[in-house]
């Protein structure tokens, strides 16, 4: 029989679906789906849409295949099928579903046909519609126990839910992860301010203080040069340097033999620089002509007026 309009498929879609398991599939599926349409709206993440057939008909067909063991309606009736699936869901949320049921069974127009011919104007149902050989066979709609009537839309509410929960959590932590935004504080918020590092622990320690030891040195002949490095210093000369420390410096003069005097900190030296000897010539003579001074053991030599060691 060719369905010829969605009053015509309700009754069709209901006798399909007369296992509770199968609807419990369906009313988590659908549940699941609206959510990630949900979901996709307020994240503005329409990504998440491309999970929306495999969810809603993912749990609608295993549904089909291995609880009901029948074919599902959305291969023939894609569209109906889809608005069907969420009109059950809606009698199932207001309590309707088990009436709905009932009426099937025993072969009276559901209260689905009413509503929908009170909207369309009219429409003509054969009094053997129900029982048409179409129809699938009837079997029991629920559990014969009414504790277990009772308990089914509990279980299946309980599972719709916390499939639902849990879609929407996965699905915001992920979304949140990948589109997170560093917040910026509102102007009624009390913003605090942490007060600038100081300064005294923001620098490092100075390192400790150089001991300096004072050097003199004092040369004769007074006008003699002290170099210290490239550095020329006057005689005598005290000049300052790191304790454990020690300094080089030459002292030159015409006439004279340079010496290179080392102190170390803290010393003080007195330097008498030597006399070049003179170099004789051939013929036994001396440079310009002049013999060297006769020795004269008993006379007291002449001392240097600036020499500080002669006595």
């Amino acid at each position: 029989m060719e369905l010829r309009n969605f009053e015509e498929f309700w009754p069709y879609y209901m006798g399909e679906h007369r296992n509770p398991v199968c609807r419990a599939l369906h009313y988590i599926g659908t549940s699941a789906a609206i959510t990630i349409v949900v979901t996709s709206v307020v994240t503005l993440n329409p990504l998440l849409l491309a999970a929306f057939p495999f969810v809603g008909y993912g749990f609608a067909w295993f549904a089909h295949f291995f609880v009901e063991k029948n074919k599902p309606a959305s291969f023939k009736y894609p569209l109906w099928s889809f608005a069907a699936d969420h009109k059950m869901l809606a009698y199932f949320v207001t309590g309707r579903m088990g009436a709905e049921l009932e009426r099937l069974e025993k072969g009276l127009l559901p209260e689905a046909i009413q509503e929908m011919m009170a909207r369309s104007g009219g429409f003509n149902v054969p009094a053997d519609y129900f029982r048409t050989s179409a129809m699938p066979a009837a079997v029991p709609g629920s559990p014969a126990s009414a504790a277990n009537r009772r308990r089914w839309p509990l279980y299946t509410a309980i599972a719709a839910v916390a499939t639902t929960i849990g879609v929407v959590v996965v699905v915001l932590a992920k979304s949140g992860s990948g589109n997170a935004q560093p917040s910026t504080p509102s102007s009624s918020a009390a913003v605090v301010v942490a007060p600038p590092p100081s300064s005294a622990a923001a620098a490092p320690a100075p390192p400790p203080p150089v001991e300096m030891k004072a050097c003199g040195l004092s040369v004769t002949p007074s006008d003699a040069v002290i170099q210290r490095g490239d550095q020329t210093l006057s005689n005598p000369v005290v000049f300052t340097i790191a304790a454990g420390t020690s300094t080089d410096l030459v002292v030159t003069r015409d006439g004279y033999e340079p010496q290179t005097i080392t102190l170390n900190a803290g010393d003080s030296k007195q330097v008498k620089l030597k006399k070049v000897a003179p170099v004789a010539v051939p013929g036994g003579k001396y440079p310009n002509a002049q013999k060297p001074p006769a020795a004269n053991p008993g006379a007291r030599h002449a001392c240097d007026p600036e020499d500080p060691f002669c006595k």
